[in-house]
């Protein structure tokens, strides 16, 4: 630390901080995740439901 003013209080304040933001951002991350992961999977619906499509019109 360059400012040797700094309580430690404030020192793990600072700290805390910080893990709150990693923490923000780790949630971020995994909402993203789940939001592409959703959307790959929407992509794989609508081509499943084509193909199922496809092969139901070869039937009839």
């Amino acid at each position: 630390m360059s400012n040797p003013n700094i309580s430690i209080g404030s020192a793990c304040h600072i700290l805390k901080f910080n893990q709150i933001r990693n923490e923000e951002k780790s949630i971020a991350y995994l909402i993203w995740k789940s939001i592409s992961a959703q959307k790959s999977y929407n992509r794989f619906l609508i081509r499943s439901i084509s193909l199922i499509r496809k092969q139901f019109r070869k039937l009839t």
